[in-house]
């Protein structure tokens, strides 16, 4: 996931950025993809893997990205997307 989320910032340097939100319990960064204006009016957060063994909602959430950013989805109004892909990455 975190290879995935280093090709798309590099797909898409303008649409998107990367941060960390913090750290799980066995010290792993638990990355946030950011697309839209921070000052956006409306923010949405959506995430993933909350439990352990649960990829498939990271790998959704990765493809999910993936297709917005191709098709402009930052373009689309005053909403910024918080998109955690693995809240738990243990």
């Amino acid at each position: 996931m975190l290879e995935d989320i280093k090709l798309l910032a590099h797909k898409y340097p303008d649409s998107m950025i990367v941060d960390t939100i913090g750290v799980s319990e066995l010290g792993r960064n638990i990355p946030v993809i950011r697309i839209g204006k921070a000052d956006a009016k409306y923010n949405v957060l959506l995430q993933g893997a909350i439990h352990g063994r649960e990829h498939m909602t990271a790998w959704c959430l990765m493809a999910m990205v993936d297709y917005w950013l191709d098709n402009g989805i930052e373009q689309l109004g005053d909403i910024c997307w918080h998109i955690i892909p693995m809240i738990n990455p243990d």
